[in-house]
């Protein structure tokens, strides 16, 4: 591996976990913020039965079975293995992806369908993906404005969480752009 495909390896690396602290920033924010829709009653939706329980006997388990079991077992783990390899190179991929395709959609209405130079749009467009990674930070820190306490999870709690995925995902993405201009890669190869 070169010199310059190592850096460009360690700052996607640094933009995976900003996007992967994005996505549980944001799970964290539509968990807290949508718990009362979830712990609404909802036990018309479970049917309940009026006659008790019928017992059954014990069978044992057949070699075969038990066989089956075991390989299923190992084959799950493998798949979650391997997904859990995979993953964060796709939440990367696609996430560094997404941002630059808003970007690229919010260039003209940025310069107004002005055709700007080639180092301006470079410009504009690095500018816009930080802008665009800025708000995806921001906007649960402010949806946790309508946070509930939760039983033990009191308010200060629900902020600390929240503010700290959202400042994991700030010092990502810093280090990475600080990286980025210190190292001079091209930002087409930073997710």
């Amino acid at each position: 591996m070169t010199h310059s495909t190592t850096r460009t390896s360690c700052l996607n690396i640094l933009g995976t976990l900003g996007y992967i602290s994005i996505i549980f920033q944001w799970l964290w924010t539509i968990i807290i913020v949508g718990h009362p829709l979830l712990s609404s009653d909802l036990s018309y939706l479970i049917p309940t039965h009026d006659s008790p329980p019928v017992p059954i006997g014990y069978i044992a388990p057949s070699p075969v079975a038990i066989a089956l079991v075991i390989v299923l077992t190992v084959l799950v783990f493998i798949f979650t293995i391997y997904i859990l390899w995979k993953l964060p190179r796709a939440i990367g991929r696609q996430g560094g992806q997404a941002t630059k395709k808003v970007a690229h959609v919010l260039l003209p209405v940025i310069t107004h369908h002005h055709t700007p130079t080639q180092k301006e749009r470079l410009r504009l467009s690095r500018r816009l993906v930080i802008s665009i990674k800025a708000s995806l930070i921001v906007l649960p820190c402010a949806a946790l404005i309508w946070a509930q306490p939760i039983g033990e999870l009191t308010t200060p709690l629900i902020w600390i969480v929240g503010l700290f995925c959202a400042g994991c995902s700030v010092i990502y993405f810093g280090i990475q752009q600080l990286l980025t201009y210190i190292w001079r890669i091209p930002t087409e190869k930073i997710w």
